[in-house]
């Protein structure tokens, strides 16, 4: 039986909340499939939604991303450097999104101070590599995302190897000079950049195309690579709600980019004042 005629003979009708009948197949009926075909779940899902045949597990994006929205981003392949405060609550969200594959830059591991926001670190994790933790949490979230993890830090060395093969890159780094070196990648591979950056309770989120100046409208000229940058992050810390909230922003700037829809945050950059509250669009 070809692969067309497995998720067809093994999709149910329902209808969902909102009273709309329609095609799912759930994770069982995936996960059968995959064992008979040999073909990894991300690929029965992406073949799901070419068929019409919506994942259930994704049933409560839909009437907000469409089913074929859903197709592009089950196609889509998205880098994330830094898996910490910001990057794991971003690889989270992408991965419950339905980002058919992730790349997970991060060479650093836990530690006790990371228990306070870091979405995958727990007890049992202190002492493992970042990178490596994201993928077994994310395979325990939607085992229908490829991931692929790099242990090795990011440098200039390697920056444009690592983000190879990705649409666009998520910048959840520490540094201001390792931002300004992952914003030169990539550039160099044309593809836009999310950037995010969180202290205390205020952080702040851009988007960079490559003919874009980018994130010198906010930090001035990059540094050079051996001068020092202060890091506001070191001072003031980093409480959980701070690293979630600016996190999925940085996941909806994905989001417009990805499917085309609304207008990214680019040439310019909200500031995010958690306290206040305060929204406030900068422009330069």
């Amino acid at each position: 039986m070809s692969k067309d005629h497995l998720i067809v003979e093994l999709s149910e009708q329902i209808t969902d909340t909102a009273g709309i009948r329609l095609s799912v197949l759930s994770r069982e009926s995936a996960g059968r499939i995959s064992s008979v075909t040999g073909k990894p779940l991300y690929t029965i899902y992406r073949e799901a939604l070419e068929e019409g045949v919506h994942p259930l597990r994704f049933i409560r994006n839909r009437n907000t991303i469409t089913t074929d929205e859903q197709l592009v981003l089950s196609r889509a392949v998205v880098a994330v450097a830094g898996a910490g405060g910001l990057g794991g609550n971003v690889l989270m969200l992408l991965a419950r999104l339905g980002i058919g594959s992730l790349t997970v830059i991060d060479s650093d591991s836990f530690d006790e101070t990371n228990l306070n926001r870091q979405a995958f670190c727990t007890e049992a994790s202190i002492g493992s590599l970042k990178a490596l933790e994201a993928e077994r949490a994310i395979a325990e979230i939607n085992p229908g995302v490829s991931v692929r993890t790099i242990t090795k830090r990011l440098g200039h060395e390697n920056a444009i190897e690592s983000l190879q093969g990705a649409d666009m890159v998520v910048d959840c780094l520490d540094t201001i000079k390792d931002r300004f070196m992952l914003e030169e990648a990539a550039k160099a591979l044309g593809i836009p950049l999310v950037h995010g950056a969180i202290a205390g309770f205020e952080g702040q989120v851009m988007t960079v195309f490559p003919e874009d100046r980018g994130i010198e409208l906010i930090y001035g000229k990059a540094p050079g690579r051996k001068r020092p940058y202060p890091t506001p992050e070191a001072e003031l810390g980093v409480p959980a709600v701070t690293a979630s909230i600016i996190a999925g922003m940085e996941v909806m700037e994905v989001i417009k980019v990805l499917l085309k829809k609304g207008e990214p945050v680019r040439n310019e950059m909200l500031y995010v004042d958690v306290l206040a509250p305060l929204i406030h669009r900068v422009t330069f």
